[in-house]
């Protein structure tokens, strides 16, 4: 494999890499001077420097099972060095032959009797939701048959977008030849990427490729009914959406965001990162979620978070999965949602873990937060500040007004605030004229500054 010149060496690697990524062991068939060898492998063990794998070769030219196919064996041996995936129906005995695959969803050897349940189990895994349907069609026999008759070529052949390990999908091309020597029409179907996955100089020849074609030919482009799709989820949504760039630095919010968040606008956090944001409370899952989302492609739904939203910390469930385009990921799109807020304020209110009067933390409250933010220091190993705002003309108020005045000013001193206060910090008030802001010590800085000015 240490020869670039090697013909099987990229399937070799690509073979690895699958073996490092799975949890099972991986194998592989191919030729070599004229027998037919089996590779396997295993991951044993693994740091985030090396990996360790058990790998076994054996020779299985005259296994029982393999010596079936013998006469495509001339076929075969060239297969091996174009395609990633090889698979043989019998249409007798209505079982397909897992000869090859990269694919983690199959093993070769393998042999798969409930034929249209894998398939469409394989769709919903691996293959690009609006290609979902087509791939289901073109992969029934009959089909197969009837455009390989039509073809002149004893094949059919379609292209489809399947998703790698990485998460990025890639357009790969499904040859299904119909064997014309065998009486019941069995078929050989062969993957491998489309040519302009390894085209050298794809953007040169891609423009003379798109010249050649018959533009009437062309069906209409969706691309406006899809751009009035999205415009109307993203402002219309009740769900507060986000989503981010490959950085994680926000790139956009919708109005129900701005509106949960409290923000006329989103200038106050576009290009900033939830860390640098400091509104989450130990948001290792919500990170760990999105860098899935980016590096695998994975959806991960309804994972708890706690972000600090008008000085208070609130339990939320977010949704995070891959934005995809040009088959590259290049972002994370998101949601979150919350438990019914009215019913929940109240039982906060009979608790005492939210003042009625404020909307803010009450004194248990208080004590839950400070709780929940020594936990959060002593993880990250960053300092907090706790600020007492203490007004002691509050006491004179409660003999000279109603207590709808009282209120009137409470809320108003609460304004100032959060006003004043960073976004991520989280406020409290305990009765007395006495409000508690607690908050990271770089973040509320400025809030001492400004209540001393």
């Amino acid at each position: 494999m240490q020869q670039q010149s090697y013909p099987m060496r990229e399937k070799f690697m690509a073979f690895l890499a699958a073996a490092v990524h799975s949890s099972g062991e991986r194998r592989m068939t191919f030729v070599e001077n004229g027998q037919y060898l089996r590779l396997s492998a295993e991951k044993l063990a693994a740091t985030p420097d090396f990996t360790l794998v058990l790998a076994r070769l054996a020779n299985i030219t005259y296994d029982q099972d393999l010596t079936s196919f013998q006469q495509y064996e001339t076929v075969f041996r060239n297969l091996m060095l174009v395609y990633d995936e090889i698979y043989f129906l019998d249409q007798e005995k209505k079982a397909l032959h897992i000869i090859e695959s990269m694919n983690a969803f199959w093993q070769a050897g393998d042999v798969i009797t409930d034929f249209k349940d894998k398939i469409d189990v394989y769709a919903r895994q691996f293959i690009y939701a609006d290609d979902r349907t087509r791939f289901r069609q073109f992969l029934d026999p009959e089909a197969i048959c009837r455009q390989a008759e039509r073809s002149g070529r004893s094949e059919a052949i379609e292209m489809f977008r399947v998703q790698k390990p990485n998460g990025r999908f890639v357009w790969m091309i499904f040859d299904a030849i119909v064997i014309y020597k065998s009486a019941t029409k069995d078929i050989l179907i062969c993957v491998r990427e489309n040519i302009w996955e390894r085209q050298e100089n794809l953007y040169t020849l891609l423009p003379q490729f798109l010249a050649d074609l018959n533009p009437d030919r062309l069906p209409p482009s969706p691309a406006d009914e899809e751009s009035a799709i999205w415009r109307a989820v993203w402002n219309f949504s009740p769900d507060p959406v986000y989503w981010k760039d490959r950085a994680l630095r926000y790139r956009g919010v919708n109005p129900a965001f701005l509106e949960y968040v409290g923000m006329k606008d989103a200038s106050e956090i576009l290009g900033k990162t939830d860390a640098e944001l400091g509104w989450c409370l130990q948001d290792e899952d919500e990170e760990h979620a999105e860098r899935a989302a980016l590096q695998k492609g994975k959806i991960c739904k309804d994972y708890p978070a706690t972000l600090i939203v008008h000085g208070i910390p609130r339990r939320i469930l977010m949704t995070s999965f891959p934005i995809h385009q040009h088959s590259n990921i290049i972002g994370v799109f998101g949601y979150f949602r919350t438990a019914d807020e009215e019913e929940n304020q109240r039982q906060l209110e009979l608790l005492g873990i939210r003042d009625h009067v404020t909307g803010l933390l009450g004194y248990r409250g208080m004590i839950m937060a400070s709780m929940e933010i020594e936990e959060d220091r002593i993880h990250r190993q960053e300092d907090y500040l706790a600020l007492i705002l203490q007004v002691p003309e509050i006491k004179i108020l409660a003999h000279q007004y109603s207590p709808e005045i009282q209120q009137a000013i409470l809320k108003t001193i609460r304004d100032g605030i959060l006003e004043l206060g960073p976004i991520s910090s989280i406020a409290s008030y305990i009765g007395s004229g006495v409000f508690i802001c607690f908050g990271k010590t770089r973040f509320l800085d400025g809030l001492t500054k400004k209540s001393n000015s």
